[in-house]
C-alpha cells in the first residue's frame, strides 16, 4: 500500500520539529481521540487534559514515527492508557458507595 504524499509530509515534518505539522495532526485527530477518552471516563474536563497530554507526548516522541497510522495508533494507545490510569485513581480516591465496612488492624 502506497502512502499519500500529504501523509508523508506530515510524518516527515513532524519528525523534523515542524509545529505546523503537529497542529494539522491535532486538527485531524483531536476530536476522535477526545470522543474516545470522554466515552471511557465520562469527564469532559479530564478527557481534554488527557488528550492534550497525549499530543504533548506525541511531540516529545516524534522521532519514532514512520507513518500517519503509527501516529493515530500511538495517540489511541497513550490516551487509552491514560484513561485507565485516571479511572484507577478515581477508584482509589473515591471507593464505591455501599462497599463493605472493612477495618484494617495493624499489629
Amino acid at each position: 500500500m502506497q502512502s499519500n504524499p500529504n501523509e508523508e509530509w506530515l510524518v516527515e515534518n513532524l519528525k523534523n520539529g515542524n509545529e505546523d505539522a503537529l497542529k494539522l495532526i491535532f486538527q485531524i485527530y483531536a476530536a476522535s481521540i477526545y470522543n474516545m477518552a470522554e466515552n471511557i471516563i465520562d469527564d469532559a474536563e479530564a478527557a481534554q487534559r488527557i488528550v492534550v497530554n497525549a499530543f504533548i507526548r506525541l511531540w516529545k516522541d516524534r522521532q519514532i514515527f514512520t507513518s500517519v497510522k503509527n501516529i493515530y495508533d500511538y495517540l489511541h494507545v497513550i490516551t487509552r492508557a491514560s484513561c485507565d490510569k485516571y479511572l484507577k485513581n478515581l477508584d482509589y480516591l473515591f471507593p464505591v458507595k455501599d462497599s463493605p465496612d472493612l477495618k484494617l488492624s495493624v499489629q
